[in-house]
């Protein structure tokens, strides 16, 4: 249906596992393989107007998630000894879709991967609580201090 509009938009969620460990081997790969298959699918998709791009979201605060989630007296919100205060709402992702839906000119974007972070700020939208959620610096900052939990996830 998208090829007989003549345009349209694909939007793929990866993750920076694409490009660096985080999790393991099969996670890593299987997100690559996200990002592969976005940027060859946006080759083959081009001349129809059809672009694919793929989104890269942080720790998301997500119901699963905040289930293994401890409060702290301080009132914190820790997950394995990871301060969540650096994890997005599940509805900052979505915004950066709605965001690359909106844009008037989707294949400037098309066959690259975007932190939600990046797009928050190219196109000036913002997390439920008004925070520009940075997932780079989250990762920086398990790689440094990691508790030991997450020593493991990322690869320290």
């Amino acid at each position: 249906m998208r090829i007989e509009q003549g345009r349209g938009l694909i939007v793929n969620v990866s993750s920076h596992s694409s490009r660096e460990y985080l999790m393991g081997v099969i996670y890593g790969v299987g997100k690559a393989g996200v990002d592969k298959l976005t940027a060859d699918m946006a080759k083959e998709l081009f001349d129809h107007g059809i672009a694919v791009t793929s989104i890269w979201p942080g720790m998301c605060r997500s119901e699963n998630r905040l289930v293994h989630a401890e409060t702290l007296p301080d009132g914190r919100v820790t997950l394995f000894g990871l301060d969540m205060q650096y994890a997005e709402s599940p509805a900052f992702p979505g915004r950066g879709v709605v965001a690359l839906a909106s844009d008037k000119d989707p294949m400037a974007r098309t066959g690259q991967s975007f932190w939600v972070k990046d797009l928050a700020v190219d196109y000036g939208f913002t997390d439920i609580d008004g925070s520009i959620p940075d997932a780079e610096k989250l990762h920086a900052s398990l790689k440094e201090n990691a508790p030991d939990y997450w020593a493991d996830v990322v690869g320290n």
